[in-house]
C-alpha cells in the first residue's frame, strides 16, 4: 500500500512539472503574439506616414508646377498684349502721319489751281492789250509785268524735293508763309535699326559685323543685316553714370513688312563657330564635378561629361569624347520643352 502511494505522488508530480512547463510556453507565446501585434501596429503606422510624406510631397510638387505654368501664361499674355498694343500704337501714328500728308498735298494742288488760273487770267488780259490801238502800250507793258510777276510766283510755289524718298511728315499751310522745315522726306528702301550700347561693350562692335534683326510687327521673321555705323561720339546725356553710344544696323533687303519708327531687335554676331555641337542651354546640368549632359541608350539615360563652350541666350557649344552625331540628349532637370539630338551645326555669337 505505501509503494502504490509513492508511484501515484510522483506521477502527479510528474503531470504538475509539465503542466507548469506548458503555461510557460503558453506565455511566451502570447509575448510573441503581442510582440508580433505592437510590430504590425508599428509597420501600420510607417506605413501610414510614408503614404502621407509621399502625397504631400506630389501634392506640393504638383502646386509648385501650377503655379509655373500660371506665371507662363501671365508671361505671355502679356507679351501678348504688348506686341497688340504696339502694333495698334504703329497703325495709329502713320494712319494720323498719312492723313496729314495728304491734306498739305491737296492744299498744295489747291494752290497750284489758284496760280494757273491766275496765270491764265493774266494771259487773256496780255492778249487783249497786245489787240488794243497803239495807244495802250503802256497798258500792255503793265500787264507784261504782271505776267512776268505771275510767272515767277508760280515758280517758286512749286517745291522740287532734293532726294527720292517718301514724305513722312508735313509742315506747310496753305496761305502761309514758307518758314523752316516744309517736309520730311525719307528712304524707306535703305532702312537701318539704331540700338545703343554700352562703353563696356562698344569695343567688341566694329563695321561690317553681320547683325540678325527682328521687329515686334513681323512676328517670327528674321532679317540680316550689317553694322554700318559707329557713334564716335556718346549720345548719353552729360555727366550720366551709365554711358551709351548709337550703333546702326542696316538691312541686307528691304521688307514692305518692316516700317519706320517699329520696334526692332538686333543681335549682332561678334564670334560665331561652326562645324560645333550645340545644345539648349537646360540640357547642360553644372554640378561640383563638372558639366554634364545625359543621353538615352537602351532605355537608360546616361551621363555624358562635356566642356563649355561658346554660349548665346539659347544655346551653348560642347565638346567631349562621348559625344557623337545623332546622340538623343535628354533635359536632366525637366526644364527644356523636349528631348533632342546632338548634331554639328553654326554656332553664332552675340
Amino acid at each position: 500500500m505505501c509503494a502504490s502511494a509513492e508511484v501515484s505522488n510522483d506521477a502527479i508530480a510528474t503531470a504538475w512539472a509539465k503542466v507548469e512547463s506548458a503555461e510557460k510556453a503558453v506565455e511566451t507565446a502570447r509575448r510573441a503574439i503581442d510582440d508580433a501585434d505592437t510590430a504590425v501596429d508599428r509597420s501600420k503606422t510607417d506605413l501610414e506616414r510614408a503614404k502621407k510624406n509621399a502625397v504631400d510631397a506630389a501634392s506640393d510638387k504638383l502646386t509648385s508646377a501650377q503655379n509655373s505654368y500660371h506665371d507662363a501664361e501671365r508671361a505671355y499674355e502679356k507679351a501678348l498684349n504688348d506686341k497688340t498694343r504696339a502694333i495698334d500704337d504703329y497703325v495709329k501714328s502713320n494712319q494720323t502721319k498719312l492723313e496729314n500728308a495728304q491734306k498739305a498735298y491737296d492744299d498744295s494742288q489747291k494752290q497750284l489751281e489758284s496760280s494757273e488760273n491766275s496765270l491764265k487770267s493774266a494771259q487773256n488780259a496780255l492778249s487783249q492789250a497786245v489787240n488794243k490801238p497803239e495807244t495802250q502800250g503802256a497798258s500792255v507793258e503793265m500787264q507784261e509785268l504782271n505776267l512776268e510777276k505771275l510767272n515767277n510766283q508760280l515758280a517758286e510755289g512749286k517745291i522740287i524735293a532734293t532726294a527720292d524718298g517718301v514724305i513722312t511728315e508735313s509742315y506747310a499751310k496753305v496761305g502761309a508763309t514758307p518758314n523752316g522745315i516744309l517736309f520730311v522726306i525719307e528712304d524707306t528702301e535703305n532702312l537701318y535699326v539704331s540700338v545703343r550700347i554700352k562703353e563696356y561693350n562698344l569695343s567688341a562692335i566694329s563695321l561690317g559685323q553681320e547683325a540678325v534683326i527682328t521687329t515686334d510687327a513681323t512676328g517670327d521673321m528674321v532679317y540680316s543685316g550689317v553694322v554700318s555705323y559707329i557713334s564716335p561720339k556718346a549720345v548719353s546725356a552729360a555727366g550720366s553714370t551709365s554711358v551709351e553710344f548709337e550703333v546702326r544696323a542696316s538691312l541686307h533687303q528691304p521688307d514692305a513688312g518692316i516700317k519706320i519708327g517699329m520696334n526692332a531687335f538686333v543681335n549682332i554676331i561678334t564670334e560665331s563657330k561652326s562645324d560645333v555641337y550645340a545644345v539648349p542651354n537646360p540640357m547642360i546640368l553644372t554640378n561640383e564635378r563638372g558639366s554634364f549632359v545625359y543621353a538615352i541608350s537602351d532605355n537608360e539615360k546616361q551621363e555624358i561629361p562635356v566642356a563649355p563652350g561658346m554660349k548665346t541666350a539659347a544655346h551653348t557649344e560642347i565638346t567631349g569624347d562621348g559625344l557623337y552625331e545623332g546622340m538623343l540628349l535628354t533635359d536632366p532637370e525637366g526644364l527644356a520643352a523636349n528631348d533632342g539630338q546632338a548634331r554639328r551645326q553654326p554656332m553664332p555669337g552675340r
